[in-house]
């Protein structure tokens, strides 16, 4: 036979036993779910990755108006350079010219 202090804690274990059932099935339901959606993500995450790569790559590449914008920024680069150089020779031939004669006199071969 139980003592009474033996039959208080049993008394006791049951009723928290019966009161935290629900508690277990909820956890073991809401263990599932986590599972479930560890495997959604998992099986979309390449998937979220490939997107994302594609985004930036169209980021990267403009199209449309932004495109001829891009074109014609690049196109006035390559004439500045260009008039950046020819600017260059004309001071070099400027001071070359001005070495070798009065400077305005024609060197021979120009006019």
């Amino acid at each position: 036979m139980l003592n009474p202090a033996e039959r208080l804690r049993q008394a006791i274990q049951w009723r928290v036993n019966v009161a935290l059932d629900p508690v277990h099935h909820e956890i073991r339901v809401l263990h599932e779910e986590v599972d479930r959606l560890r495997r959604d993500v998992d099986r979309l995450t390449p998937q979220v990755a490939s997107l994302e790569t594609r985004l930036a790559d169209l980021r990267e590449a403009p199209t449309g108006a932004a495109a001829e914008v891009l074109d014609v920024q690049r196109e006035h680069e390559r004439v500045r350079l260009r008039m950046q150089a020819v600017s260059h020779y004309e001071e070099r031939l400027r001071r070359l010219e001005e070495r070798l004669g009065d400077g305005g006199a024609p060197v021979e071969g120009r006019s």
